[in-house]
């Protein structure tokens, strides 16, 4: 299993603002996601994370939310 760190969504930010590389998934329902959603996310409801962990790049930091 991966290390698991926790960030502030401002920690986010800033390492995007950097230019790193970040994974975001969005692990809200699919309804609420269409409702509204940042810009570049992966959907992945939070039921569905274990059988769709392979969609994410290896090697990358991944950011849920």
């Amino acid at each position: 299993m991966a290390d698991v760190t926790r960030i502030t969504p401002r920690q986010v930010k800033e390492r995007l603002d950097r230019g790193e590389t970040i994974v975001l998934v969005d692990v809200r329902d699919r309804s609420q996601f269409d409702r509204t959603h940042i810009t570049g996310p992966l959907s992945v409801p939070k039921t569905d994370v274990d059988p769709r962990a392979r969609e994410t790049p290896a090697g990358k930091p991944i950011v849920t939310y």
